[in-house]
């Protein structure tokens, strides 16, 4: 900032183009983008070069920032408003630099953030789009976590808006799909896999689930906002769920054809919590079909972030779900016409490495995709 933004005593006249100018070169290291994109380059000397990671990390020019964007937002009615752009606006950008320097004091300073999340899907070009409001972090309540969206509902939702068969999100025959989200926070994942499934015609029932009052009013909000009309295809819902005392009151009363859930396992007992959840709630389909890979079958996705700080809670999800290859194979054949056994595993695992744009371009972080399912 120090070398990047017009003098402070020059503010006044600088034009509205080079202001926002600064301002996007100020928004790129102070409130990166939160959306994990998968990497387009494999090997590490095709990795560009970034010195955002140092700069950021610099109280004196986080100080610098700071005093800039304040001597800005103090000049508000005094900046040189001729520009022959149309598209800027004075007013607009003293707002952007209010909110800057709000990020720079704190996340908890920040207040409501609208955000739009745009994905494409690859064989038409056409983009789902998301509007959510993420709520500021109040360090003093780990439950506001969930009131904020994270790289790995970002990742789910671009990877089932690219490819829904994947994930199961396909007609029925004669009913509603029906799926549910676990700690669907501000409701992303969810919200984006109505969007498409409503962009293909196809009858659904979502159901949105957390835990936490302040999260569940927002999450309804953000559903409310998507989903105005209850007239289309999909219906969405937000409801209440622990995941340790499973209700079997509406809507979890019928079982799901696909469970989601994005970055949910950050505590030890999370993963035992979920499985008994998913035990109950996910669909168990005929035992002669079980083995058949002609039709996708009812499955739980689970996409969490590898963090090395939470690396005993990203292990339990491994110790809990068996691998599906060791359970076929440890399986004794059931008598002639007797039950067959059925057991919650995993049978995909895929990690996908992605930018770290919260840490500069130069970052990365790696996300590990789950399909659990019975086998």
């Amino acid at each position: 900032p120090t070398a990047q933004l017009p003098p402070i005593g020059r503010i006044r006249q600088t034009p509205l183009q080079d202001l926002q100018a600064a301002l996007c070169y100020l928004g790129s290291l102070y409130n990166p983008e939160v959306r994990p994109n998968r990497r387009s380059y494999r090997h590490a000397a095709q990795k560009p070069h970034s010195n955002l990671d140092a700069i950021r990390a610099d109280a004196f020019e986080r100080s610098y920032a700071t005093r800039w964007l304040t001597a800005l937002v103090a000049r508000a009615d005094q900046l040189d408003v001729a520009t022959e752009d149309a598209t800027l606006d004075a007013e607009v950008i003293v707002q952007q630099a209010a909110g800057l320097l709000a990020l720079c004091a704190g996340t908890a300073s920040a207040g409501t953030r609208s955000r739009v999340f745009a994905f494409a899907h690859p064989s038409d070009g056409a983009f789902i789009k998301v509007h959510l409001i993420d709520l500021p972090l109040d360090n003093q309540d780990y439950t506001s976590l969930g009131a904020q969206t994270w790289g790995g509902a970002c990742l789910m939702a671009d990877l089932l808006v690219e490819s829904p068969p994947a994930f199961a999100l396909c007609p029925t025959h004669g009913r509603p799909l029906r799926v549910l989200e676990l700690g669907a926070g501000t409701g992303l994942v969810g919200l984006a896999a109505s969007a498409a499934l409503a962009a293909h015609d196809t009858r659904a029932d979502v159901v949105l689930t957390d835990f936490h009052t302040t999260v569940l009013e927002n999450l309804r909000s953000n559903a409310a906002a998507n989903f105005p009309d209850a007239a289309g295809p999909v219906h969405v819902s937000v409801h209440p769920l622990d995941w340790a005392d499973t209700p079997l009151t509406a809507p979890f009363d019928h079982p799901f054809d696909v469970v989601l859930g994005a970055d949910i396992v950050y505590e030890l007992e999370h993963a035992h919590w979920i499985k008994a959840c998913v035990e109950r709630l996910l669909r168990v389909p005929p035992a002669e079909s079980l083995d058949a890979l002609a039709s996708p079958h009812p499955a739980f996705h689970l996409v969490m972030p590898l963090r090395s700080t939470h690396a005993a809670e990203s292990q339990t999800v491994e110790q809990v779900f068996p691998s599906a290859s060791s359970v076929r194979g440890g399986a004794d054949s059931p008598p002639e016409g007797g039950p067959v056994a059925t057991t919650l595993a995993i049978v995909a695992k895929e990690v996908v490495v992605c930018d770290d744009f919260a840490r500069g371009s130069g970052s990365e972080v790696e996300y590990v995709h789950f399909t659990i399912a019975w086998v």
